[in-house]
């Protein structure tokens, strides 16, 4: 897996064969972020990467300069390896990863987030219940669009 972009462009993580997971592609994130970045200074965002897998999407935030990004996932695998690439690239430690259900966490924070971003396995359809939680306990920061 390549972070694509950023302070971290180009880096290599090698990830573990046995994760339950594949990371989002090069030409996924491309259309994200630029999107994103087109309407966002992403400097100094707070971010939660939900169902983060890999790592992937966090990455990229940490490397377009993202302040605090917090990594959820359940499998305990997936977790350690995103611990483990966040100390290499953030050895600030301002990214955390967080086992736990990505509904249960949501469910229990009280903090605003600036960027939630849900990367549901295809098993999963959790969209509508993502936005209701998101919208009923206002985490969300209001942001500035890019003129």
């Amino acid at each position: 897996m390549r972070i694509i972009s950023g302070t971290h462009r180009g880096k290599q993580l090698n990830i573990p064969k046995d994760l339950p997971v594949r990371p989002t592609t090069d030409y996924a994130k491309s259309g994200l972020f630029n999107i994103l970045a087109h309407r966002f200074n992403l400097k100094n965002l707070s971010i939660v990467d939900l169902y983060a897998g890999t790592g992937s999407l966090s990455y990229e935030f940490i490397s377009r300069g993202c302040t605090n990004v917090i990594a959820i996932d359940k499998d305990p695998a997936c977790i350690r390896f995103i611990k483990q690439s966040f100390e290499l690239l953030d050895p600030t430690r301002k990214a955390k990863a967080v086992q736990s259900d990505a509904l249960k966490w949501l469910r229990n924070q009280p903090g605003k987030f600036d960027i939630i971003i849900a990367d549901a396995p295809f098993t999963e359809t959790p969209a509508e219940e993502l936005c209701e939680i998101i919208i009923e306990g206002d985490m969300l920061n209001k942001m500035d669009y890019l003129s």
